[in-house]
């Protein structure tokens, strides 16, 4: 478990996703799968060793943000596959709380790379210091 500075939110592992709120999973943009889905299947995600499903929780044990990040060790990456905060925490530095947790994360499995896919890619880089993958997503 790890406290975020500016935010007062602690970030923790998830042992269910039963009380992640649906607004966290309507407001990412655009979402690539089903949110029903998302619930159906989240408790296999959860036991699979190479993802880790955290939430950021308030001072009364509310989800207030998740992130959803899985390891490849074909690729050494760590991918952020899901992350979401609740609106009432931007601007409160919580980007930079995320990339540090990214970073110990990284430094715990010894990945070279941490990406992720989004349609918000100049937000990123600024909040950040994301860079531009030379890689295109292409779809069939």
């Amino acid at each position: 478990m790890s406290k975020t500075k500016g935010t007062a939110l602690k970030f923790v592992k998830l042992k269910t996703v039963s009380q992640i709120p649906r607004y966290l999973l309507e407001q990412v943009k655009p979402l690539e799968f089903d949110i029903d889905r998302f619930y159906d299947w989240a408790p296999l995600l959860i036991d699979n060793p190479l993802n880790l499903m955290g939430g950021f929780i308030d001072q009364d044990q509310e989800i207030k943000g998740i992130m959803w990040v899985s390891y490849n060790p074909m690729t050494n990456k760590l991918t952020v596959q899901v992350l979401s905060i609740d609106k009432k925490y931007y601007g409160m530095g919580i980007m930079n709380e995320i990339k540090g947790i990214l970073n110990k994360l990284r430094k715990n499995v010894n990945a070279e790379k941490i990406d992720s896919l989004t349609t918000r890619g100049k937000a990123l880089a600024k909040l950040m210091g994301a860079k531009e993958s030379k890689f295109k997503i292409m779809e069939i």
